[in-house]
């Protein structure tokens, strides 16, 4: 089996409509956002950067296609892994 690589896009989820991103972080330096990217993809999550807030490159740990879903997501995560973690919703 070949390696993966941890920068290749993550799979897509195909949603369309509202898309609700539990937020890893915001960064100035696109590089940062790149390597929280890449860090989160080793973890485990299916990590991306999803545009920008403001000036701020946007890194998700997952999208999800309901509210529900990214609120159970959302709950893990912050118990677990990162108690700042927060929704992002894009329509």
């Amino acid at each position: 089996a070949e390696e993966e690589d941890p920068m290749a896009t993550p799979a897509k989820k195909n949603i369309s409509g509202t898309r609700y991103y539990v937020v890893a972080g915001v960064f100035r330096d696109e590089n940062n956002a790149d390597n929280l990217v890449s860090d989160l993809r080793k973890k485990g999550f299916n990590a991306e950067k999803f545009g920008n807030i403001g000036n701020l490159h946007a890194v998700s740990y997952d999208v999800f296609e309901t509210k529900a879903a990214a609120d159970r997501f959302l709950r893990k995560v912050q118990k677990e892994t990162d108690p700042e973690a927060w929704i992002r919703i894009v329509k």
